[in-house]
């Protein structure tokens, strides 16, 4: 819905709308939780992530400019480039890259990882100055749809790529550093299971 007047007034009296009850807006996130009617959290982890958002805001009162924002273009190649920009309340700016097809991500080390890895591999850190690296990491932070208009600006990124960037995340994890949920089988039992069942296939 609209926002009125009286929420463009400050920060402060956007936050205060933003959090009424009452209000209609779109607030997004990238994270499908297991419970996917509710808000992700520690009670709703995620389970797969559908794009990513990288927030930028610059302090001490200054905006991020259009020409900053077309500078993207140059800074990444065509199949790298956000699928959307939009301004934020503040004068920031925020990209959102969604994914062809969605990734797993049920392991918070493995998220982690992966997320490093597309951080490296769009710049996120030179693209636009300001930018919030522990809101990129913390899936349930919930991001408003802003007060503009968004800017169309590449496609998704593509399965493969997002496949291999979790591939090469996933190679610097060292072993042992997460844990899995569930009951641990041994190999030896396997492969006796394995041998009783199909001799000499092991």
């Amino acid at each position: 819905g609209s926002i009125p007047e009286s929420a463009l007034v400050s920060k402060a009296a956007f936050d205060a709308y933003a959090k009424s009850g009452d209000t209609k807006h779109l607030f997004y996130y990238t994270v499908e939780p297991l419970n996917p009617s509710m808000r992700p959290g520690k009670q709703n982890p995620p389970v797969s992530l559908h794009g990513l958002v990288a927030d930028y805001d610059v302090k001490g009162g200054k905006h991020i400019t259009a020409d900053e924002v077309r500078s993207i273009m140059k800074s990444l190649p065509a199949h790298l480039l956000p699928t959307f920009v939009h301004a934020t309340f503040s004068g920031g700016a925020r990209c959102v890259w969604l994914f062809e097809r969605p990734v797993a991500c049920e392991i918070d080390t493995v998220r982690a990882a992966f997320l490093d890895m597309a951080a490296k591999r769009l710049t996120l850190q030179n693209l636009l100055p300001g930018w919030d690296k522990p809101a990129f990491h913390a899936y349930q932070t919930t991001y408003d749809v802003g007060t503009r208009v968004w800017s169309r600006m590449g496609g998704p990124l593509p399965s493969g790529l997002l496949e291999q960037w979790l591939i090469e995340a996933c190679a610097h994890i060292k072993p042992g550093s997460f844990k899995t949920s569930g009951i641990e089988i041994p190999m030896t039992a396997v492969a006796d299971k394995v041998q009783e069942q199909f001799p000499g296939r092991w």
